[in-house]
């Protein structure tokens, strides 16, 4: 008469399998995590590039809005820089002034600018006080006026990883002869 075995427990090749098949499920969730890690830092990037760039463009509309009047360039020329008048009659010159260079992915170089505005108060002589940064990052800037009281300008900044955001505005300047006083 033969005895019934009875097996309590799983064999060698039975816990092989299942330790196989969790490692491989564990190794793909580690992949997906480290991957959405990735894209979230690289969106997270790009999202703060943005909003400098909308902060950018709203500082220097702001600043050119309140002026009252196109000094250069003339109507219908384009120039780097930007010469107005403000309420106060003060003139206001924005340009850019070299922040250096910057290294972009496969060792390549380019030059960018913070955009710099110098109020000339005539007291007769250069106020390093007057100067002021209005922002970095920009890789190019281009006033156009179009007519008395309106400029365009095309502005291009660059982040740290070689993406470009350009963006053009029609900036009117502030009509003081409209102002009831």
């Amino acid at each position: 008469m033969k005895r019934a075995v009875t097996e309590n427990g799983f064999t060698f090749i039975e816990l092989m399998v299942v330790l196989s098949i969790f490692l491989i499920a564990a190794g793909a969730a580690f992949t997906h995590f480290r991957n959405s890690r990735l894209a979230t830092s690289k969106l997270i990037s790009n999202l703060s590039f943005q909003m400098d760039f909308r902060k950018a463009t709203e500082k220097l509309f702001e600043k050119i809005s309140d002026g009252t009047e196109i000094v250069k360039p003339f109507e219908g020329g384009s120039l780097p820089f930007f010469i107005y008048r403000d309420a106060m009659n003060y003139t206001r010159i924005v340009y850019l002034v070299s922040a250096g260079k910057i290294t972009l992915p496969g060792q390549k170089t380019e030059d960018i600018f913070n955009l710099t505005e110098y109020i000339d108060k005539y007291g007769g002589t250069y106020d390093p006080a007057q100067r002021q940064i209005l922002f970095g990052k920009v890789k190019s800037i281009t006033f156009t006026t179009i007519s008395i009281g309106v400029v365009v300008i095309h502005l291009t900044m660059l982040d740290g990883s070689g993406k470009e955001l350009s963006s053009i505005l029609e900036i009117p300047l502030r009509n003081l002869g409209s102002i009831d006083g």
